[in-house]
């Protein structure tokens, strides 16, 4: 039963049966899949520390209610990359550890750019 899940798990993260067997029989593990293993855990790791990137400015921002020094131009540039790469990716099937990274800076990046609006009111009225 314990073995179920964690075939399971990997199933689900690397997409690859074969692999996913291998992988819960350690002792068995080929070339390909120890790559697969190690270039998703790697994409995870990308993803789960983008998650951080923002976040001291975003509450910065919060507690100082003001944005200012910050430009707007780059925000909106950076929403308008971060979207179009990450509908790109998603629209070719590419996994989503791949392109995660894109998502999450474009949340923070929607949620500075929120931040702008509001706080900026001698800018945006």
């Amino acid at each position: 039963m314990h073995s179920f899940f964690i075939k399971n798990f990997f199933e689900k993260l690397l997409g690859n049966s074969t692999c996913a067997e291998m992988a819960c029989k350690i002792t068995t593990v080929d070339i390909y899949c120890l790559k697969l293993i190690l270039s998703k855990l790697l994409g995870l790791g990308i993803i789960f520390f983008a998650c951080f990137v923002k976040i001291p400015q975003a509450i910065k921002i919060w507690f100082s209610k003001s944005t200012k020094g910050i430009s707007d131009f780059m925000i909106y540039t950076e929403l308008i990359v971060y979207y179009i790469t990450a509908v790109s990716y998603f629209s070719m099937n590419i996994p989503f550890s791949a392109y995660g990274e894109n998502v999450v800076l474009l949340l923070q990046s929607l949620l500075i750019a929120f931040f702008m609006i509001r706080f900026n009111t001698e800018r945006y009225g």
